[in-house]
């Protein structure tokens, strides 16, 4: 397993069976489905590079379980991956359904569900029940994932809560359709803590069909021009400057490269990727 690339999230379709107003896949995020050609070039890069784990998502992964399957049959790194699947869990109808499902994803350890009070409004409770409930029995790690606006969504998260399922909460960003709805997480005022961060997914790697590899999980693998931030190969993006500055620099080194006083930073410069996203542009440009 390379250091560099602990693990591999692939994007193995942008299309969704539901449309959420928060969603962040932006039209420039790569194309509807991952092609054949491409799948080969994701499965030599996990043959080469041995990532620890791999984590399908999209738009909403168990539509291209097909493409899941074919990547799976092709992987001969030893140790085999732990697989992770990131769903919206509109699948998950019934416990039969669910677990029919769940069960032609080969290697599978962890299931994310994305859902909140944007997912509740086209996918029932239910459906998340039966997947905790599944996934408990089959020996499943099983977590949520909530998007918040603001503080008041929390609230929200009471009524999913259950025993022993962590919740992780992440703040939306103005990208995709959030962008066009307007709703991005609300900061009070600049949160100096930040600049002494770096990239939370260094380390972690992201295959986008029809764009290609990136660190990047937000903005700039969204942007409409993005060479210098998303490469063909692994081995490319590891080379990049983009690579090097973000995993070289925190976000106040990068401020002061980039000549960019912090004290002037908008509140919601406080998330690391909205920041990221103003500083290494300026740095080394499009």
């Amino acid at each position: 397993m390379s250091k560099a690339v602990d693990s591999l999230a692939i994007t193995v379709g942008t299309g969704c069976n539901i449309r959420c107003r928060h969603c962040l896949v932006d039209e420039n995020l790569g194309t509807k489905v991952i092609s054949g050609q491409e799948i080969q070039i994701v499965v030599n890069e996990i043959n080469n590079f041995s990532p620890g784990t791999i984590v399908f998502t999209g738009g909403e992964p168990t539509l291209y379980l097909r493409e899941i399957q074919e990547i799976l049959s092709c992987i001969n790194s030893s140790p085999a991956p732990k697989v992770k699947l990131v769903t919206n869990g509109y699948f998950a109808k019934t416990p039969s359904k669910t677990e029919q499902v769940l069960n032609t994803i080969r290697y599978l350890s962890g299931v994310v569900v994305s859902y909140d009070a944007f997912h509740a409004e086209y996918v029932k409770a239910q459906n998340i029940i039966n997947i905790l409930d599944v996934c408990r029995n089959l020996g499943i790690k099983i977590s949520i994932a909530s998007a918040v606006e603001s503080p008041m969504d929390l609230v929200f998260l009471n009524s999913i809560k259950r025993s022993g399922v962590p919740i992780a909460i992440q703040q939306i960003l103005s990208i995709g359709r959030a962008k066009e709805q307007g709703l991005e997480y609300q900061y009070t005022s600049f949160d100096p803590e930040v600049l002494g961060k770096k990239c939370l997914n260094f380390g972690g790697m992201v295959y986008n069909c029809g764009a290609g590899f990136t660190v990047c999980c937000g903005y700039l693998a969204s942007a409409a021009e993005k060479k210098e931030y998303v490469h063909d190969s692994i081995a490319a993006h590891l080379k990049s400057r983009f690579y090097r500055l973000i995993s070289e620099c925190t976000f106040g080194e990068m401020a002061k490269i980039a000549s960019v006083d912090p004290c002037r930073l908008l509140p919601e410069c406080s998330n690391p990727c909205r920041l990221c996203s103003l500083l290494v542009p300026r740095i080394i440009g499009a």
